[in-house]
């Protein structure tokens, strides 16, 4: 993304595989801050394959139990594999309030009942034990823990202790500096998760750490206490329904914020919002370091200022040019869908993410559109210079823009129709892109400048006919000549006394096809005075 990180960052892929609400989304993050790892999405089915195609470097949770295809796997790719676990009490309290959509209402005794005993629909969340009773939910961790190299991570102890927690696990995994775990912590801290979920905050809800002793219902406690299997399985995990088990007898404690947490506004007003605090502890040590001297600073080398310089890698051939920012590169890096929708940012992938973050950055993230304006520029800058391909002949010097390139590029339907960019498709393309450009791309007009004005000066720029001693015609002219069946047949002496007729012809179905006035206007404007009818002109005695 840009040279923030001093130190190199290790190859790793971490595998988070665990029961739902122990705290796998909360861990991913931490992880993802700890060794600025990609956040990947495993499509459902667990898609190894895509897995395969993220590379060498990610982190990702899923809810599975251990089966012989995914051993295999993972004995032969070798990620680290984490489960998490919480108490059951708890899990089941959060498992309740994501499948009614977070609404902040009472518990439902019979619906806490029927999850234990009967089952119930997750389908969107763990679609393979739809219609299971919740013990088929614990049992995902229950046969990690028991599965050969997991680390086992408490959702308590990372509650209480985050940084402690995470120190103790990456000296297992990979050992990093603890500036590196505190900036993880701040950029995770849940309070801020659930800012930047925005309508979905209800994901990230309080974490309380033995809530279930307030909440469940006495005779819902005495299930978990005598049911089968239930209390095998609080055992296996290390718990028990005692309100005294010294596994939830710990305190969250409050911890001092960094300033940059608490920073409202820069000092132009721009609103600080989560995804930015985020960014903030992303960089490296010495970055922030620098910019912590004067956080509210827009000007040059400011945090503010790095938000919106280009970012590094660049992208590749046409797109080389195609300048993103540090902030979108950051979105990117945080958002696992949308980079399985764009997963090459140095192909037309590129374009196509620019595009999807001016659409959707400021709705989703609150951005102000001093972060979404420069993304912008800089995508008009490159969607409007020439792409390097020229065309031949009558055609050479008549500009595509990178826009256009890339929409030709991204069109099967219209290659169909234009297959050779070098001849007379050139500017029958280019007429197609300036009708329908904005509805297949969603982007203003401003985006068509280039091409329209390229096209005009093509079209309207005088060129010799071929063997007539000073004859000329418009380009425009000529491409109907050349690209017309029946002008040659109609106007035999075109490089003669038919010359004004054939222009007076192109004027007239120019007209009829609405075209832009300006192809129209230097075509009158080379008759001159002798666009005046034939009589007129005779006896004016200006016709030849």
């Amino acid at each position: 993304m840009c040279a923030c990180n001093a130190m190199p960052d290790p190859n790793l892929r971490i595998l988070i595989l665990s029961t739902p609400k122990t705290g796998n989304t909360w861990l991913r993050y931490l992880l993802a801050g700890v060794y600025r790892l990609p956040q990947f999405y495993v499509p459902p089915g667990f898609d190894y394959a895509a897995l395969d195609r993220a590379g060498d470097r990610w982190v990702t949770h899923y809810h599975i139990r251990p089966n012989p295809q995914l051993i295999a796997w993972i004995r032969e790719r070798r990620p680290v594999v984490i489960t998490t676990i919480r108490h059951p009490g708890d899990v089941l309290i959060s498992l309740y309030h994501h499948l009614h959509n977070f609404r902040a209402e009472a518990l439902d005794p019979d619906f806490l009942r029927a999850m234990l005993s009967t089952g119930f629909d997750r389908t969107n969340m763990v679609a393979d034990s739809t219609g299971q009773p919740f013990s088929t939910d614990l049992a995902y961790s229950i046969e990690w823990m028991a599965s050969e190299g997991t680390h086992v991570v408490r959702y308590e102890d990372l509650r209480a202790d985050p940084a402690g927690t995470l120190r103790e696990l990456t000296s297992r995994i990979s050992a990093v500096p603890d500036e590196r775990i505190e900036a993880a912590v701040e950029m995770s801290d849940l309070a801020l998760m659930r800012a930047m979920a925005g309508p979905f905050g209800g994901f990230f809800r309080e974490g309380r750490i033995g809530g279930w002793r307030d909440l469940l219902p006495t005779d819902v406690i005495e299930m978990f206490r005598s049911m089968a299997p239930y209390a095998a399985q609080m055992a296996a995990l290390g718990y028990s329904m005692d309100a005294a088990d010294p596994t939830i007898a710990r305190t969250v404690p409050s911890r001092p914020r960094h300033p940059m947490a608490t920073l409202e506004r820069f000092e132009t007003g721009v609103p600080v919002v989560p995804i930015l605090i985020q960014c903030f502890f992303w960089a490296g040590a010495e970055q922030r370091a620098h910019w912590e001297r004067q956080l509210a600073a827009t000007g040059p080398s400011s945090f503010y200022d790095w938000l919106n310089l280009p970012c590094s890698p660049a992208g590749r051939g046409l797109y080389e040019e195609l300048p993103l920012s540090n902030l979108a590169a950051f979105v990117y890096h945080q958002r696992p869908d949308v980079r399985l929708v764009y997963p090459d940012l140095t192909t037309s992938d590129r374009c196509k993410y620019a595009q999807w973050f001016l659409r959707c950055a400021e709705t989703e993230y609150g951005l102000d559109r001093a972060f979404v304006d420069p993304v912008r520029a800089g995508l008009l800058r490159w969607a409007n210079k020439p792409c390097p391909a020229d065309g031949r002949g009558l055609y050479q010097g008549l500009p595509v823009s990178n826009l256009a390139a890339f929409l030709y590029d991204q069109s099967p339907d219209v290659k169909l129709l234009y297959p050779d960019l070098t001849s007379r498709h050139r500017y029958e393309f280019l007429q197609w892109f300036l009708r329908f450009a904005m509805r297949r791309c969603g982007l203003d007009a401003s985006f068509l400048d280039a091409v329209r004005a390229g096209l005009l000066r093509w079209a309207n720029a005088r060129t010799r006919i071929d063997g007539a001693a000073g004859g000329t015609v418009t380009n425009f002219v000529l491409h109907i000549c050349q690209t017309r069946t029946n002008v040659l047949a109609n106007f035999p002496h075109i490089r003669g006394r038919d010359r004004r007729a054939l222009v007076r012809s192109v004027i007239k179905a120019a007209r009829a096809l609405q075209m832009d006035p300006e192809y129209v206007r230097p075509l009158e404007e080379s008759l001159g005075r002798h666009w005046l009818p034939k009589g007129v002109s005779r006896r004016l005695r200006l016709y030849e």
